[in-house]
């Protein structure tokens, strides 16, 4: 699992690398989890624009 503070004052797009991870069996899973927000933010969004597997 990465930390990751996605803290922006409007919504924008980029990457984020998430490592190399192998299956478990057919499986895939991907799960976010927010655990807390940047002093500067009001609220907790997370959105996913695209997500791409190599």
């Amino acid at each position: 699992m990465q930390d990751w503070d996605g803290y922006a004052q409007a919504p924008k797009s980029a990457p984020l690398k998430l490592g190399k991870h192998q299956p478990d069996g057919n499986l895939i899973k991907i799960q976010f989890v927010v655990t807390g927000k940047n002093k500067k933010s009001s609220n907790t969004f997370l959105g996913m624009d695209c997500i791409v597997l190599e």
